[in-house]
């Protein structure tokens, strides 16, 4: 996947999810016309516990987001 889609698809993931903003995802091949990337986070509860969030984007191509899921 080009560099540039990549980071206009982290651009739009960091706005939606700040607590992994700045961590660069690991893509891979979804389909013949889809990537997978994934986001692997660090955050805090308010109640001072430590989660680690991951949220996975379907793009197609293009760099046009297909879904987004997240998990916690």
């Amino acid at each position: 996947m080009d560099h540039n889609l990549v980071k206009t698809v982290c651009d739009q993931v960091y706005k939606q999810f700040p607590e992994v903003k700045g961590i660069k995802p690991d893509v891979s091949n979804y389909s013949s016309t889809q990537y997978l990337l994934i986001f692997k986070g660090k955050a805090k509860t308010s109640d001072d516990f430590d989660i680690s969030p991951t949220i996975r984007v379907v793009v197609n191509q293009d760099g046009m987001i297909n879904k987004i899921s997240t998990s916690r």
